[in-house]
């Protein structure tokens, strides 16, 4: 499984850093588009398979029609609506389509299950063409390899120091796996890290200028927030009695099982780069 899972970790790092050093933007958000709808066939996949209600091809559209929407309106100003505005609208439609099935049972967890796949999948993975977009010329890709590194660094650490020495578990009800000794070094790897890019990139990541202090901050959140979007894979699995979301990576399982730290910290790092970050 160890061997499985390295062979496919450095192939989809050449992957990343292939897209970071030679795609045009379009490409770039041609994959998650494509991550986007691979991740929500596994999501709504999960729950027909559990056995609850969802939406899944209304669902899967949302997803698409959201990613969609989102790059239409930051590469063209063209859409005239907000990202959280077309959320909402998506949601009166998913509304309506629950409507139109004249079925009134299990119809708010018909339409709860579909709109968390669309928060959590389409939703997130919207932020990277809000970072990718962000600042015009240079895009942001730069900033969108940073959070994948250093937010899978954390994993890595995590996954080594907790394997090696780790002997207190974090929150064995949700994660058995998962100790105190390997969240400690999975934030400590992701903090260096962090510093690597810094000194690399003197300072810059992509359209933003980073000083030192707030690179180790960012780091040390977006290390956090994969650790506890881990977390927060491992409670859905748990809820629906699977060990993985999926078999279409050896090693790693599904899609959903390489993302999930990614989901959440890609708008934590969008807010924290308006907040906190200077443009150049």
């Amino acid at each position: 499984m160890l061997k499985f899972r390295l062979i496919s970790g450095v192939l989809m790092g050449l992957a990343v850093l292939a897209l970071y050093i030679l795609a045009p933007a379009v490409a770039i958000f041609a994959v998650f588009l494509t991550l986007s709808i691979l991740a929500g066939l596994e999501f709504y996949g999960l729950i027909e398979k559990s056995g609850r209600p969802v939406m899944k091809l209304e669902g899967l559209a949302s997803i698409v029609v959201l990613m969609l929407g989102v790059w239409t309106a930051e590469r063209c100003g063209c859409l005239g609506i907000d990202s959280f505005t077309l959320t909402v609208l998506l949601f009166v439609l998913l509304a309506f389509a629950q409507l139109g099935t004249l079925k009134t049972d299990q119809s708010v967890a018909r339409l709860s299950h579909t709109l968390f796949g669309l928060l959590y999948i389409g939703g997130c993975l919207a932020f990277t063409t809000r970072l990718l977009l962000a600042g015009g010329e240079p895009d942001g890709r730069l900033f969108i390899l940073y959070v994948i590194v250093v937010v899978k660094s954390t994993d890595i650490g995590a996954f080594t120091v907790g394997s090696l020495i780790g002997k207190h578990k974090f929150i064995p009800s949700i994660s058995p796996a998962k100790s105190w000794e390997g969240v400690i070094g999975g934030l400590v790897v992701c903090t260096a890290v962090g510093y690597a890019f810094y000194a690399i990139n003197a300072g810059t990541l992509g359209p933003f200028k980073v000083s030192l202090t707030h690179t180790l901050i960012l780091s040390l959140l977006l290390g956090m927030v994969g650790i506890a979007s881990d977390l927060i894979e491992s409670m859905i699995k748990r809820d629906l009695a699977i060990k993985d979301s999926g078999t279409m990576i050896k090693g790693m399982g599904g899609i959903l099982d390489v993302l999930d730290s990614l989901l959440p910290a890609m708008p934590i790092a969008w807010i924290y780069s308006v907040y906190f970050l200077e443009r150049i």
